[in-house]
């Protein structure tokens, strides 16, 4: 017969040096936490005013262009006119934004352009309410296009 002692009982897994499920679990909770507050902060730039940047595929150019001619009528100075360039898909519907030199105030129209404003242009001047000075400038824009911008000079 062997006189050999009973095993003692295994102290806890605390007390032994093993694994703390609970603290396994918070330490998890943590570093998740974490990761998603750091996934969140990326992209938002140091200043919290600053607008968000992106990334924006180059645009075709808008297919139209801008001239002007002096006025017929005395004490006038310029008429824009917005032509349709031939290849450009018509109708095109477009807004034309007029910036003052002088007040720095903006008027929009939206205009449709057509095929017929490939040889006689869209204008735009005294007779329909836009007094162009020098300086003024004059863009036609469309969300699939990048914008075409012309700045009214002094008559010749």
């Amino acid at each position: 017969m062997d006189h050999t002692p009973p095993p003692e009982p295994k102290p806890a897994a605390a007390k032994s040096g093993g694994v703390n499920l609970t603290a396994v679990i918070i330490a998890v909770v943590v570093c998740v936490t974490l990761l998603a507050a750091m996934f969140m902060m990326q992209g938002k730039s140091a200043a919290p005013d600053a607008p968000a940047r992106r990334i924006v595929a180059a645009k075709p150019d808008i297919p139209v262009f801008i001239t002007w001619r002096e006025t017929k009528l005395s004490g006038q100075t310029q008429v824009a006119r917005v032509w349709a360039k031939p290849e450009g898909e018509l109708p095109l519907r477009v807004l034309i934004q007029i910036e003052s030199s002088v007040s720095g105030q903006k008027k929009v129209k939206e205009v449709v352009l057509e095929r017929r404003h490939t040889e006689d242009p869209f204008e735009l001047g005294f007779l329909e309410g836009h007094t162009f000075v020098p300086g003024d400038r004059l863009s036609v824009e469309h969300r699939d296009y990048s914008p075409v911008t012309a700045t009214c000079k002094a008559p010749k």
